[in-house]
C-alpha cells in the first residue's frame, strides 16, 4: 500500500467521513510541526538531546497508533471513531489547550505574549491552533448524517 492509497477516498467511503480522515491527519501534521520546532527550539539552547529523543520516539509511536485508528474509522470501524472521540476528541483537546488556559487563569497578557513572542513561539502556537482546530472539524465530520449512515451500514456488513 503506498501512501498515496492512504490517503485517498475508497469509493465506498462517504466524504463526510474522507473529510474527517483528512483532518485528523492535518492534526498530526499540526503535532508534528509543533513537536519538530519545539525539539529544534530546545536543542538550540542545549537541552539533553536523549531525553528529547525519547519523546520523539514516543510521540512517533502514538502518531503511528492515531494513523491507525483513523484508517480504521475510514474503514467504518465504529469503536475507532468512538475512541477517537473519547481519546482525541476529549481527552487530547483538553491536553493541548489546558496549559494555556492556565497561564492565562495566571493572569498573563495574550497581547504581551506575541508582542515577546519568538519566530518558534508563534509557528508552535499556530501549529497548536491548526491541531485544534482539526481536531473538531474531524469529530464534527464523523458524526454528519451520512456517515452516521455509513458506520450503521458497516456495523450491519459486521453481523
Amino acid at each position: 500500500m503506498t501512501s498515496h492509497s492512504v490517503i485517498t477516498k475508497p469509493a465506498s467511503v462517504p466524504a463526510a467521513v474522507h473529510g474527517a480522515f483528512l483532518a485528523w491527519v492535518a492534526a498530526i501534521v499540526a503535532g508534528v510541526v509543533e513537536a519538530a520546532v519545539y525539539v529544534g527550539s530546545e536543542l538550540s539552547t542545549g537541552a539533553d538531546a536523549g531525553d528529547l529523543a525519547t519523546g520523539v520516539a514516543m510521540r512517533a509511536a502514538i502518531y503511528a497508533l492515531a494513523v491507525w485508528v483513523f484508517v480504521q474509522m475510514r474503514n467504518g470501524r465504529n469503536w475507532a471513531r468512538i475512541a477517537l472521540t473519547v481519546v482525541l476528541g476529549i481527552f487530547g483537546t483538553l491536553s493541548l489547550v489546558i496549559e494555556p488556559i492556565g497561564w492565562l487563569a495566571d493572569g498573563n497578557s495574550l497581547g504581551t505574549a506575541i508582542t515577546d513572542a519568538s519566530a518558534a513561539d508563534l509557528v508552535i502556537a499556530a501549529s497548536r491552533i491548526a491541531h485544534v482546530l482539526a481536531v473538531f472539524v474531524g469529530v464534527a465530520l464523523m458524526y454528519r448524517p451520512a456517515a452516521n449512515r455509513y458506520f450503521r451500514a458497516a456495523r450491519r456488513r459486521a453481523s
